[in-house]
């Protein structure tokens, strides 16, 4: 059966749609947050408390931006699979994985930002 673009949309919409939803509410939130946030915020965490910083901009759009890059690279491994005619039920598995990584990524943004605020 040959690749149809109909496939490839519905065998990615679901990693698209939820990233784009969980990245645009990251955004929203930094956005509204921004100015409470410090120029300098705490971005690494060690064993004895922050040890590493770095500048607001980047705190604010360093999740975000790999959120988009995770989303790019698991729609190009579900296009690949479709490629090969590999017509498995492993994009199922994958979703599983990827709303995890989403939720994960996420906690991460909030954790960075409540923390910066907090610590301020």
């Amino acid at each position: 059966m040959p690749l149809t673009k109909d496939a490839v949309q519905s065998r990615i919409r679901p990693f698209v749609t939820s990233g784009v939803l969980t990245v645009g509410l990251m955004l929203i939130i930094s956005a509204a947050l921004w100015r409470y946030v410090p120029d300098r915020v705490a971005v690494h965490f060690g064993s004895g408390g922050a040890d590493g910083y770095s500048g607001r901009t980047f705190a604010l759009l360093a999740v975000p931006v790999t959120t988009i890059g995770a989303g790019l690279l698991i729609c190009l491994q579900e296009v690949i699979e479709l490629r090969a005619n590999r017509r498995t039920h492993s994009y199922q598995v994958v979703g599983v994985i990827w709303l995890v990584l989403l939720a994960f990524l996420f906690g991460i943004h909030l954790f960075i930002l409540v923390n910066a605020i907090v610590s301020k």
